[in-house]
């Protein structure tokens, strides 16, 4: 429809013109406006989640720091735990400081080129344009936040049968067992290919951090590290720590049981091979595996050694260190991280040390700065639509 808005003979259109363009720039006026209240809806429940999910493992921190603390004031005259509350109060206003400034950034440069599509969108609807009207603007604002907040969380849950290893569904079998530590073999995903029982072994030891999962990321679509080799008739072992909440050789595991239980594995291995084993550490498991080479436990039993990342332990990292050396020193000590198992032995609290590493990079790992930031990795499947 052409505008009556948009030459030097606008007066001169029939009312009935105009009254056609009022209606129809009403109608657009009201969906855009409904469009965007649904947008703003989920925009709100999405920084709300974010903002829910970084702060649920304070809760359990706060509860380790509340017990450590009843001892402490005990023990410590009450000028010098003013002074170290002081300090700890410092520390987190740093901290919160450094996440809003980064927040707000992350904002402006997100919001500020935002505003100059939205005044186009609405001179495109004043002048009656096709393509880029207030209307498209703001639907796709809707399909971008339903994507962020419901759509790609849900994509994420459905995966999770096919995601990491199953060890029940074929596809592995169980080679050795120790009081801490399964080996399973991985079998090839391509029918045809047939392990080479002669062929040189590899056994895989992932992170105990961020466990064995990701190595067998989407083997189904051939996304995966251990499925690479498997796949290659390469005889290939994965090492599985085992639950630490039910297994107490683990919750009180030393790096020498590490050692020994992988020189088990790899004595099994080698024998059954006949050949010795190719030892591959991926990320903290090349830590653990180059110690264990180091302890001379493996001589004569490995032969090669892949780390698929620096094999450096966490005092090495720049941005960690830095972290603790701006906590207050009345409260640099493990127990605000440990929890006590019901069998009484004392572990770290996975969730509390993952706070840890978000706090120390709280200028990139601030809720809001996720939220933007998987927005930006998703605004671009919206603009393919």
């Amino acid at each position: 429809m052409k505008s009556c808005c948009n030459s030097t003979q606008c007066f001169n259109v029939p009312l009935g013109g105009w009254f056609k363009w009022f209606l129809e720039a009403n109608a657009s006026l009201l969906t855009a406006s409904m469009d965007m209240s649904k947008a703003v809806q989920i925009y709100w429940n999405g920084v709300l989640k974010y903002g829910s999910e970084f702060l649920t493992p304070t809760w359990i921190a706060q509860n380790s720091f509340l017990a450590m603390e009843k001892d402490k004031l005990l023990q410590l005259p009450l000028w010098e735990s003013a002074k170290c509350y002081g300090e700890l109060l410092k520390f987190n206003l740093a901290l919160a400081n450094k996440g809003l400034t980064s927040s707000l950034e992350t904002l402006s440069d997100y919001h500020l080129p935002k505003v100059s599509e939205a005044l186009s969108a609405w001179v495109n609807t004043i002048y009656d344009r096709d393509q880029g009207n207030i209307t498209q603007y703001t639907s796709k604002q809707v399909r971008l936040m339903d994507l962020v907040v419901n759509v790609y969380p849900k994509a994420i849950r459905d995966i999770e049968a096919e995601y990491g290893f199953h060890f029940e569904d074929g596809g592995y079998v169980k080679a050795a067992e120790t009081e801490r530590f399964e080996l399973y073999q991985v079998l090839p995903r391509d029918a045809s290919v047939q392990v080479r029982d002669h062929g040189k072994p590899i056994i895989i030891v992932p992170p105990y951090v961020l466990g064995p999962n990701i190595l067998a990321f989407l083997p189904g679509e051939n996304r995966s590290y251990v499925h690479c080799f498997a796949n290659q008739g390469i005889p290939t072992y994965i090492r599985i720590v085992k639950d630490i909440e039910t297994t107490p050789a683990v919750q009180i595991m030393s790096p020498e049981d590490d050692a020994l239980d992988t020189r088990f594995f790899c004595e099994q291995v080698k024998a059954r091979h006949g050949k010795p084993v190719t030892l591959n550490g991926f990320c903290q498991g090349g830590l653990l595996t180059t110690m264990d080479i180091l302890s001379g436990v493996l001589d004569g039993l490995v032969d090669a050694h892949i780390t698929c990342a620096a094999p450096l332990d966490g005092s090495r990292s720049k941005a960690l260190v830095g972290y603790m050396d701006e906590l207050p020193d009345c409260f640099r000590s493990l127990g605000y991280a440990q929890k006590t198992l019901p069998n009484g032995n004392q572990v770290v609290d996975g969730k509390i040390m993952s706070l840890v590493y978000k706090l120390k990079s709280i200028d990139e790992e601030a809720p809001l700065l996720a939220f933007y930031r998987d927005l930006k990795m998703l605004e671009n499947t919206v603009d393919r639509e």
